[in-house]
């Protein structure tokens, strides 16, 4: 590792710190509660993320388009997102994952 990402992840191990868990933990619920609900309101559009306690990644998909033309248009938008790693190397078919789906992130 660079002496530069040294310094950058002695940084942000301190800013994390000061800021507080608590904190960060609420503030990506919260973005991720609001990006989901946003989601949720457009047609064609499935939000597959399950479970009491949710992270900051949202996973979703839309009917009828390619996953790969979603991350394109987000990366063209400036949204953060990703594709699963077997669905980006088309290792496997996107049928044998469930639903073919973008996963969405965003800076704190």
């Amino acid at each position: 590792m660079s002496f530069a990402a040294k310094c950058g992840l002695g940084e942000a191990v301190r800013y994390a710190l000061d800021l507080g868990m608590p904190a960060i933990w609420a503030r990506v619920q919260y973005l991720a509660r609001e990006l989901r609900a946003k989601l949720q309101k457009v047609g064609g559009v499935d939000v597959h993320d399950h479970g009491e306690v949710l992270c900051g990644l949202v996973s979703f998909s839309k009917r009828g388009v390619s996953p790969l033309v979603i991350k394109e248009a987000c990366r063209k938008a400036g949204i953060n997102n990703s594709l699963p790693q077997l669905q980006a190397e088309g290792e496997v078919g996107w049928e044998n994952l469930g639903a073919p789906c973008t996963r969405a992130g965003f800076p704190l």
